[in-house]
């Protein structure tokens, strides 16, 4: 029995190297690159790396001969290239603040989270505009000892968990949107890249659409330094605080 399941699994291994293997071969010939084997999947001059290589360099020339008799087409090549630069620049940069603000978010967090009152079942609450204990939720603490807690200058208050909790969320949102719009420059430097039947009409969507990843962008980081900016409100307290017959706090 042990024969069998140790044939199995390496079989299953031979197999799945196999497919792989087909997959890449198969992705490399389709891109005309040489693999250092025979071609197995497309064959015929017309999948030939050598002519694949050559009809490139034919479309590129040809395109170029274009743009040099054609001003218009000119301006637009030039013009989505510089704001495909640009727009790569703003986004590399972008990525780089938010790894500075995501550290600056995190520790502000633990600090409010050291300053919170905890309950003896070890549930942190925090200050309400009210006087009032409140879990991170927003709701108001249900625990007897809650009543007890007499409140500290120190200690955390409710709007300062939830602005750091509404940062966050900013910044999570910046960075999903970084990641998708990086993947769609991506394709659109390709697409740029591509000279083959490239027409000023293409040339305009990339630039519109390489715009829109900008401005997007700015908006989303906009709404993130403005979050980060403002300071949490705090509530005035001028007694001392701890929660009776505990001396946790």
């Amino acid at each position: 029995m042990v024969y069998w399941e140790e044939f199995n699994k390496v079989s299953g291994s031979e197999a799945q190297k196999r497919a792989q293997l087909d997959f890449d071969d198969h992705q490399n010939e389709a891109a005309g690159r040489d693999v250092g084997r025979i071609r197995r999947f497309l064959t015929g001059a017309q999948h030939d790396p050598e002519t694949i290589k050559k009809r490139r360099e034919e479309q590129e020339t040809a395109f170029y001969l274009a743009i040099k008799h054609n001003a218009e087409l000119a301006r637009l090549y030039e013009e989505a290239a510089e704001r495909l630069r640009e727009t790569r620049q703003f986004l590399d940069d972008t990525r780089e603040k938010l790894v500075a603000i995501r550290a600056g978010i995190e520790a502000q967090e633990q600090d409010i989270l050291s300053r919170a009152a905890r309950l003896p079942d070890g549930t942190l609450v925090f200050l309400g505009e009210d006087g009032r204990a409140y879990t991170r939720d927003g709701k108001l603490s249900d625990d007897p000892a809650a009543q007890n807690i007499i409140w500290q200058n120190h200690h955390a208050t409710l709007s300062e968990i939830q602005l750091s909790d509404q940062r966050r969320e900013l910044l999570e949102q910046a960075e999903v949107k970084v990641n998708a719009h990086d993947a769609e420059l991506g394709s659109l430097e390709e697409r740029y890249k591509n000279t083959d039947d490239l027409t000023a009409d293409d040339l305009k969507d990339i630039s519109k659409q390489v715009e829109e990843i900008s401005s997007d962008l700015s908006k989303s980081m906009e709404a993130l330094h403005q979050a980060t900016a403002s300071p949490a409100p705090q509530t005035a307290i001028s007694v001392p605080a701890q929660i009776r017959g505990l001396d946790n706090l």
